[in-house]
């Protein structure tokens, strides 16, 4: 779950395959919703996922991940005028 600043917690991940699972909520339509893996907050982007609700209230998305060993962060691209700026949860599961 991403804190106020959209940052989850570390994750410390194996390398494998995993399934991203994520739910958030639009405040309205039209806002994008971009969800980056990073070695840390701010840092390089490995990985990434977006989508664009339609309308406002609930959404979700899956997408599979092959990830190396190590420690990282999911982080919400907050930066744009049209990004959404919403609470987010995810997980990230060995597929």
């Amino acid at each position: 779950m991403g804190d106020k600043k959209g940052v989850s917690a570390k994750l410390t991940l194996a390398a494998g395959t995993y399934a991203l699972v994520y739910h958030s909520t639009a405040p309205d339509g039209g806002c994008y919703f971009s969800l980056l893996l990073e070695s840390k907050a701010g840092g390089k982007i490995l990985k990434s996922t977006w989508a664009r609700p339609d309308n406002s209230g609930p959404f979700a998305g899956i997408e599979t991940w092959t990830i190396k060993a190590g420690t990282y962060v999911l982080q919400e691209d907050r930066t744009g005028l049209t990004n959404c700026k919403g609470a987010w949860t995810a997980t990230l599961t060995p597929a």
